[in-house]
């Protein structure tokens, strides 16, 4: 199981590391493709109401290319005095194998109305260091993660 999940882990971490190796070996600006990655839940959706709003959690696989190669943990916050539909969003992505696991943590704001995220990567490990702030964005229909190349 160890030799999977760390074969697992390396997929994720390969393309996350391809896509900053394009953009730093190309020195006009030429951008790497975004990377996609398939968010599917396995945890129930949990709701649990406060004085103050509304916490939102969830987690689930990551998938690239048909391939598992992580986890995910999301929790959003809705609070009472925001009239949009909308809520902050976080979520850490977990790459398969090392204990502790590598990951990314995305911030940003979650639709309501259509399901759709955006937002930035605020923070990461070692492995994906290079993609602190780049852009990203979850199709609500779909549950596709799009990062965009840094």
């Amino acid at each position: 199981m160890q030799i999977i999940q760390s074969t697992q882990g390396l997929k994720m971490s390969l393309a996350l590391g391809m896509s900053l190796a394009l953009t730093l070996a190309c020195p006009i600006q030429v951008s790497a493709a975004p990377i996609d990655l398939v968010l599917t839940r396995t945890s129930t959706l949990t709701n649990v109401d406060d004085s103050e709003g509304l916490w939102q959690y969830d987690g689930g696989e990551v998938s690239l290319g048909g391939d598992l190669v992580g986890y995910y943990a999301r929790k959003k916050r809705v609070s009472d005095g925001v009239i949009l539909n909308a809520a902050t969003v976080e979520m850490t992505l977990f790459a398969d194998g090392a204990s502790p696991p590598q990951n990314l943590t995305l911030l940003g704001s979650h639709s309501f109305n259509s399901g759709d995220e955006i937002g930035s990567v605020s923070a990461a490990s070692s492995d994906f260091s290079a993609f602190i702030g780049i852009q990203f964005s979850i199709d609500g229909a779909s549950d596709v993660l799009t990062l965009e190349a840094p």
